[in-house]
């Protein structure tokens, strides 16, 4: 099997859990080749960067876990738990990179965008380029442009709203990554 990538930064404490189960997850380092179904983990006070064949990254914050897939659409990412930066270089046609999830989900084309994720939210905000969010309960549709974010969330609308005058969102942002955005 090809890796999807490579960790390329380890800081603090990082995981790979394999798809194939093969026992507890391995610690991982930089140079670490990840798999389609693999799971990338951070602890409480660790980071990682990830980079793709093709040169896009992501960059992946404290308490995350990450899990790479692929399929006939294109890589996959699904975000259980954290937050994560990523800056996807232009897919090529009809294989795109798909983020999965329960709750949200996206085909993006080549864009950068944080995603953050926790057990009862997802929260997408893009830095460049456009990006169609659909809620995953109801397939509705959010189309998000640089300088805006969607969340699917208890008590919270799903609309495309501007991440750059919203309190909740830098809230949101800052505690998960420790950084703001956009």
């Amino acid at each position: 099997a090809k890796a999807e990538g490579r960790l390329t930064e380890v800081g603090g404490e990082v995981w790979v859990a394999r798809a194939d189960g093969t026992g507890q997850p391995a610690v991982a380092s930089a140079g670490t080749e990840v798999f389609a179904g693999d799971a990338i983990v951070t602890s409480t006070n660790a980071s990682a960067r990830f980079a793709y064949a093709d040169g896009s990254t992501l960059r992946i914050y404290r308490a995350s876990a990450v899990v790479l897939s692929q399929s006939d659409a294109g890589p996959g990412l699904d975000l259980r738990r954290g937050a994560v930066d990523a800056d996807i270089r232009r897919q090529p046609d009809g294989q795109h990179l798909q983020v999965l999830g329960d709750l949200m989900q996206a085909e993006i084309v080549g864009t950068e965008f944080r995603l953050m994720a926790d057990a009862r939210s997802r929260w997408l905000g893009v830095r460049a380029g456009v990006v169609e969010a659909s809620r995953v309960a109801d397939g509705q549709k959010v189309t998000l442009q640089a300088g805006n974010y969607s969340a699917v969330a208890p008590n919270w609308p799903y609309m495309r709203m501007d991440a750059r005058v919203c309190p909740y969102w830098k809230q949101v942002s800052q505690q998960a990554a420790g950084t703001p955005y956009p």
